[in-house]
């Protein structure tokens, strides 16, 4: 047996028998999972960087510090079962669309080359969703810095 499945055996007796008869009944129990746990961030707010003038597509880095990829989000239900599988989406501070999010994975992706001296930073809001029936979520904060780079020659 698993950990969601157990076997029980119970004995029924006819007390007004005078041969002590007896039937014995199996039991099998399956406990299934059910969608009670929400997705957890490792972190409720997160600090990356990224240069400007980049190539659009690339990753964005990891936490300035943990330096584990930018967001990661867990489900304690159970392994393999839509309750426990995570879909990622930003939900706040991407009006130009300058970032997207790998729905599995949770890594953030630059779409356009940044300016610094146009934006310095960005705030986003990033929603982790389980799969479940009645699906359950959260949401964390992921904070981008854009570093500076020599790209303008002296006037």
């Amino acid at each position: 047996t698993n950990k969601h499945q157990f076997k029980l055996t119970t004995r029924l007796y006819d007390d007004n028998d005078d041969t002590s008869s007896f039937v014995d009944f199996k039991i099998d129990i399956h406990v299934s999972d059910v969608n009670d746990n929400r997705p957890v961030f490792e972190q409720y707010r997160y600090m990356a960087k990224i240069d400007e003038n980049g190539l659009s597509s690339v990753y964005v880095g990891n936490d300035i510090n943990t330096g584990r990829q930018t967001v990661k989000a867990t489900d304690i239900d159970e392994v393999g079962n839509p309750n426990s599988q995570i879909v990622y989406s930003i939900i706040g501070g991407n009006n130009n669309n300058y970032w997207s999010i790998d729905e599995n994975s949770g890594k953030l992706v630059v779409e356009v080359p940044i300016d610094r001296e146009v934006m310095a930073s960005s705030v986003i809001v990033v929603k982790a969703t389980d799969q479940g029936v009645g699906p359950l979520y959260a949401t964390c904060i992921v904070n981008i810095q854009v570093n500076d780079l020599n790209d303008n020659a002296p006037e």
